[in-house]
């Protein structure tokens, strides 16, 4: 429905009879209120960005998306005071679509599980996006996406002379480029929305200024001016740019989706035989592609040897040629059929979202390098470089590609992200409030335990020659304990007192210096603390002497957590806080230290 305004006859004399539609009330009004309409909204937008946690609930509250919508899609708002609209799209992008618990979904995936190999290829949407725990709405914004198509289908040649209408699609493209960051469009959106974003990138139809002497060069010239502005132009160029570099990743993921889809195509069919005890192997752990022939030749050539881009000819990657499982003339038309299947999967492969089409992409991008705008040309030099090299990007990620069949790895992996998830995503923030920093603490406690040090040959012989000239070097390397069996560890012997020990976070607990007992108030490892354990609190170690029952004395009222006595009193050599002298409690960070000689499993 209509957007409706309200307020204050004694500030807006024009709303003392009641309630009005917005754009009646700015046509009364005049320029004035619309300017304050715009500037209000331009405020709101800057007091969100960036994922602010303090002032976005608050302007969600007074701003509901529904009413945001509804600004954006108001035709009269749109004729007369595109202004406003320009500015409720920024209010959108930073109130609605960069927000938790969004995350970068446009990420190519090497790691894939086995199971959902078809249903990826067939869903034409990012793999990371059909995996994730993270609780979205997909469908919310449909009615942007249409609106953003329908714009820019409109303005896709830009005149310096329309500011308001340039400054419209700058916004919109700021938006398309956090909605695809964000997973919320599929391959065949994409591709409808494609061949308009690379008419808007072409500059050579651009229109700066008919009075010009030479309007084909003014357009690479940074003006602007009351009347016109070609920074604005430059600025969705380069917004543009930045989408199409967005968009390789997205095809990287979808075009490694396809190749896993016709790799599962030929295993279910049977044209990747191996030896039996080869097929439990990789039915019981995971896949991996590899550069190395006797890796491969390990995994039972479970995946496509080789690809590499051709110097010469249309066909764009070799293609290794099956195992025969029967010789004659069945196998032989077998094989014939298979190659040809393949050659035109392959052909298929690079159509997805191809910049190409016309055979003019090329052209723009060099064209580009013209402007007297640094980050353009960068931006665009960046991005031909990257069309280019396809192939090449296609043809690692595919070495790298992991496939994972047992549902233990499944199940450890799908632990993995989610933790460096929200790890990365504390680590994004300006600042951690409250128990965030606690967390974030405990998220990189949680991965250490899965992790262990490990001396390779090579690192331990290097150590023991230099140990032996006088020096103190190491040579541990951190390495995951994950899919590493019990029985093939390898027990080394070093005089580094240090190797194997490490410290993790396991809870909270109060108490006071000089005091040497403390209650736990949160307890995050597996096993409740015993006595031998040996804690770090305020920097300094200690050791359990005696692990007890419930608090009796020396913690807060009402605290019920279990009582640890310690082996001295609690000490501090730098500034203590008020809470934790002598006669009060106060909170402190429980650090259990801990060794390993293996794998933390």
């Amino acid at each position: 429905g209509p957007v409706l305004v309200s307020g204050n006859g004694h500030y807006f004399p024009g709303l003392t009879s009641g309630p009005m539609e917005l754009s009646a009330w700015l046509a009364a009004e005049g320029e004035e209120a619309a300017a304050y309409l715009e500037k209000s909204l331009e405020l709101f937008a800057a007091l969100a960005e960036g994922r602010n946690l303090r002032n976005a609930p608050l302007l969600r509250e007074r701003l509901p998306y529904q009413l945001v919508l509804a600004l954006i899609t108001d035709k009269e708002l749109q004729r007369r005071h595109l202004g406003v609209c320009c500015q409720a799209v920024a209010v959108v992008r930073t109130l609605y679509v960069d927000v938790e618990p969004h995350a970068l979904m446009a990420r190519a995936k090497t790691v894939r599980i086995w199971d959902n190999v078809p249903t990826a290829a067939a869903s034409g949407a990012l793999s990371s996006r059909l995996t994730t725990v993270l609780p979205i709405n997909w469908n919310r914004f449909e009615g942007l996406k249409e609106i953003l198509l329908s714009f820019v289908s409109r303005f896709f040649r830009q005149d310096a002379r329309q500011i308001a209408e340039n400054r419209m699609v700058l916004q919109l493209l700021l938006l398309l480029k956090e909605l695809l960051a964000a997973g919320f469009y599929r391959s065949a959106e994409v591709a409808q929305i494609l061949p308009n974003l690379l008419s808007l990138l072409d500059g050579r139809q651009d229109v700066v200024d008919d009075s010009a002497d030479d309007t084909r060069s003014a357009r690479y010239e940074a003006r602007r001016t009351v009347s016109l502005d070609t920074l604005v132009i430059m600025e969705c160029k380069i917004t543009l740019l930045e989408v199409l570099t967005t968009l390789c990743e997205v095809r990287l993921d979808l075009r490694l989706s396809q190749l896993l889809a016709r790799y599962r195509i030929e295993w279910d069919a049977g044209d990747w035989a191996a030896e039996p005890e080869q097929i439990t192997s990789l039915r019981t752990s995971s896949v991996r592609w590899s550069k190395g022939e006797d890796e491969i030749t390990e995994l039972g050539r479970s995946g496509y040897q080789r690809l590499e881009e051709q110097l010469e000819g249309s066909a764009p990657l070799s293609l290794p040629a099956s195992p025969d499982r029967k010789k004659g003339r069945a196998a032989t038309r077998r094989q014939t059929v298979l190659e040809r299947e393949r050659r035109a999967a392959f052909d298929r492969l690079w159509s997805v979202l191809s910049f190409d089409g016309g055979g003019d992409f090329v052209s723009i991008l060099l064209d580009l390098t013209f402007y007297k705008h640094k980050r353009l040309v960068s931006a665009a030099l960046a991005l031909l470089v990257r069309q280019f090299d396809q192939r090449r990007v296609v043809s690692d990620a595919l070495r790298r590609v992991q496939l994972l069949c047992k549902p233990e790895m499944v199940r450890l992996y799908g632990t993995f992200e989610e933790l460096l998830r929200e790890l990365s995503l504390l680590a994004s923030r300006r600042q951690l409030y409250h128990d965030e920093l606690y967390r974030a603490a405990t998220l990189l406690g949680q991965l250490v335990a899965y992790c262990a040090e490990e001396v390779d040959d090579a690192s331990q012989d290097e150590r023991s020659q230099y140990s032996g000239a006088g020096g103190s070097r190491s040579g541990r390397t951190a390495r995951s304990g994950i899919g590493r069996s019990a029985n093939t560890r390898a027990t080394r012997t070093s005089s580094d007192h240090t190797e194997g020990i490490y410290l993790i976070l396991v809870g909270k607990a109060r108490g006071a210096f000089g005091s040497s007992t403390i209650t736990l108030t949160d307890l995050q490892h597996t096993r409740p603390l015993q006595a031998g354990d040996q804690l770090q609190l305020e920097g300094s170690m200690y050791r359990v002497h005696e692990a007890g029952g419930a608090s009796t004395s020396g913690a807060s009222a009402g605290s019920t957590g279990p009582t640890l006595t310690l082996n001295r009193p609690l000490t501090c050599t730098g500034v203590v806080a008020p809470e934790l002298e002598p006669g009060g409690s106060g909170e402190v960070w429980v650090m259990l230290l801990c060794r390993s000689s293996g794998y933390n499993l």
